[in-house]
């Protein structure tokens, strides 16, 4: 799920659409909020946003078939020859 938040995030025919099957009005909602101030950005959003993503190390999966009976896990050198 997405949230529009920004003017210009999503295709003005799409909010006219919108606005007339919920018979609203977007235009007349924004002057109903003019008033309430921004709250700006907590430090730590500005701080988790700038820093440069990092991948996790991953594990490596378990298989999810079943192993016969009798099987030994393969070595590195048998995982190679194969």
């Amino acid at each position: 799920m997405m949230g529009f938040t920004q003017d210009g995030q999503i295709r003005p025919a799409l909010v006219e659409d919108r606005d007339r099957r919920f018979e609203i009005s977007t235009q007349e909602r924004r002057a109903q909020r003019a008033d309430i101030p921004d709250p700006g950005h907590s430090e730590a959003v500005s701080a988790r946003e700038s820093k440069p993503s990092v991948g996790k190390a991953s594990k490596p999966r378990k298989s999810r078939q079943p192993r016969a009976q009798g099987d030994e896990p393969l070595g590195p050198s048998e995982r190679e020859s194969r």
